[in-house]
């Protein structure tokens, strides 16, 4: 496969990579990241781009207008580049301000060229068309100076670092070797598939002066540059003015060595450069999203032991504030258990007797209505749980005191249980009762009734008399104590009763303490975590995003191996045909 085929084939598959990254990136909110890998996607297909850069005041704007040939970006003694300055072919001179929301805006005129400087912030960049041949396989970026008094400027020229292919570093001859220029070469190395150095104003130092400046350079930036070029842009540039004398100006001021550098060894081989800065720039990209990901993991465990803790000392109170409230509630339905079976036996003793059961006859029992009332009804349940749950917010407000507010427990409690059924059961039974009673008895007394009337009509000795007496006694005897027994088992069952039903109104009550606790818990540690940590996050939330994390870190390291096994395979296929200046 020639050097084409396997450059087309490491573009599909390097974009299948960045496609993976971004979508990744897009999952973990990781907006910058995702733009730039985004830039990375978008620039493979388009033209090869060479970033100038260096320090403010190096030249680079001057550089630019001499390889172009024409003053076309401003220069001066200010850092006058404020936005990233892109130039570009075109079939007719025109510049637009390119801003951060994609919108565009052509401009004309000096006095219109000062919304670039103003507007700074909105704007992504600005670009300049030009008529010019040699234009059309690639773009000339200018970038604001490095290390300016302007800050805005340096952060500027970072963010569009990751775009470049091939990288102009421009030297100022008379400040060449400073540690800060190194600072700033150490961490653009690994952007661009080529850095190519230049030292300009190379016209202001003696001839015997550039052997040690080359012996400075060599020594101080070993390995940086593929090549390091000598010239003067200034002067370069003024050659424009006399089209005569402009190839000797180029040729003597260091610009056609440039030139014949660019298009006979660089240009050529761009896709393959492209490739390898889009590779590159992936990398450092991934770099810094990873420390990125570190930074925020370990915020995120700092934060998820601060909530811990917080939950840890929470938990003991709620554990506490529990324990208080569930004794309230064991003691306040032990005394009320008691009390309604002692009143229980004692209504059963004196409702249940042969008396009611002669008299219900004739009468309304109502022994559901007064069971209820002097009992277990549901206005005495009413005002025990009322009671009940005014002490556990008393309770509840006093061992959160001062992790809530105030009034937060107040007519919260709510013990939700169905009225008691008992008076109209009892009744019930007591009804039954009472007829079983008058079927046993009633046939004894009418015997013993009409047994007596015979006797009377018939002239029989007196003592005969006694015998319907007994009958009519025992009738009322084995009722009574048909009762009896049927009322012991009545007592015992309904004292079962109220055991349940108070063991169902404690639970409610243990639900409605778990509910308002966990309430008040939740409102104390949204509280906490907000006097620490400025905002409200949760436990659980710590957890998804520490999943998250970890989860987007380890698919954006397999992405990162692909890429490294791109390059690699880069690297072997074209290496012999990539060109590397000495």
């Amino acid at each position: 496969m020639g050097q084409k085929g396997v450059s087309v084939s490491i573009e599909r598959r390097l974009a299948a990579v960045l496609k993976s990254c971004i979508y990744v990136l897009g999952s973990l909110n990781l907006e910058g990241d995702e733009r730039k890998v985004r830039d990375l996607l978008e620039g493979l297909q388009d033209k090869f781009l060479i970033l100038v850069l260096g320090e403010f005041n190096s030249g680079k704007s001057t550089f630019v207008n001499a390889f172009l040939g024409e003053k076309l970006l401003a220069t001066s003694i200010l850092p006058e580049t404020a936005a990233i300055s892109v130039v570009r072919y075109g079939s007719e001179r025109k510049v637009e301000i390119i801003y951060k929301d994609l919108s565009r805006y052509e401009i004309s005129g000096e006095t219109e060229m000062e919304l670039i400087k103003k507007g700074v912030g909105e704007i992504d960049r600005v670009e300049f068309w030009y008529p010019l041949r040699r234009l059309e396989t690639f773009f000339l970026v200018d970038t604001p100076g490095l290390n300016s008094i302007f800050r805005d400027h340096e952060q500027t020229t970072g963010e569009f670092l990751h775009r470049a292919d091939m990288i102009v570093w421009i030297f100022d001859a008379l400040k060449v070797g400073k540690l800060r220029e190194k600072s700033y070469l150490e961490h653009t190395r690994g952007y661009a598939a080529k850095m190519i150095g230049v030292v300009n104003k190379i016209d202001l130092v003696d001839d015997k002066e550039i052997c040690l400046l080359d012996q400075l350079l060599v020594s101080h930036f070993k390995g940086f540059f593929s090549k390091i070029f000598y010239m003067s842009s200034l002067k370069g540039c003024e050659s424009g003015k006399n089209v005569g004398r402009e190839n000797d100006y180029r040729e003597k001021y260091g610009l056609r060595q440039f030139e014949e550098f660019l298009f006979e060894q660089v240009i050529p081989a761009r896709k393959c450069l492209k490739s390898k800065a889009t590779l590159s720039g992936l990398n450092q990209v991934l770099g810094q999203t990873f420390v990125s990901l570190d930074n925020g993991e370990r915020d995120l465990i700092e934060k998820e032991n601060i909530i811990q803790e917080i939950t840890e000392r929470l938990e003991e109170i709620k554990k506490f504030v529990t324990g208080r409230c569930y004794g309230l509630i064991s003691e306040t339905m032990k005394v009320f258990v008691e009390n309604s079976k002692k009143a229980c036996t004692s209504f059963l003793v004196n409702e249940i007797s042969m008396s009611e059961a002669f008299c219900h006859w004739y009468k309304r029992l109502g022994m559901a209505e007064r069971f209820e009332r002097n009992v277990i009804g549901d206005e005495l349940v009413k005002s025990l749980l009322m009671t009940l749950a005014r002490n556990i917010e008393d309770i509840v407000a006093m061992g959160w005191r001062g992790r809530i507010e105030a009034n937060d427990t107040r007519n919260c409690v709510h013990i939700w249980t169905s009225s008691p059924v008992l008076g109209n059961e009892i009744e019930a039974v007591a009804n039954g009762l009472y007829h079983r009673v008058a079927e046993i008895t009633w046939p004894l007394l009418y015997l013993g009734i009409v047994i007596s009337l015979i006797l009377l009509a018939l002239p029989i000795h007196t003592m005969a008399a006694l015998l319907p007496m007994s009958a009519i006694v025992f009738g009322v005897t084995l009722g009574r104590q048909y009762m009896v027994i049927k009322r012991k088992r009545l007592v015992k069952e309904s004292l079962r009763s109220i055991d349940e039903y108070c063991r169902n109104m404690s639970e409610k009550a243990r639900e409605a303490v778990i509910n308002i606790n966990e309430k008040v818990f939740c409102q104390a540690q949204d509280k906490a975590i907000c006097d620490i940590l400025g905002y409200k996050l949760s436990y659980g939330e710590v957890k998804e995003r520490l999943v998250s994390i970890r989860k987007g870190r380890e698919e954006l390291k397999k992405r990162l191996n692909e890429a490294k096994e791109l390059e690699k395979d880069l690297m072997s296929g074209l290496g012999a045909t990539l060109p590397e200046a000495g």
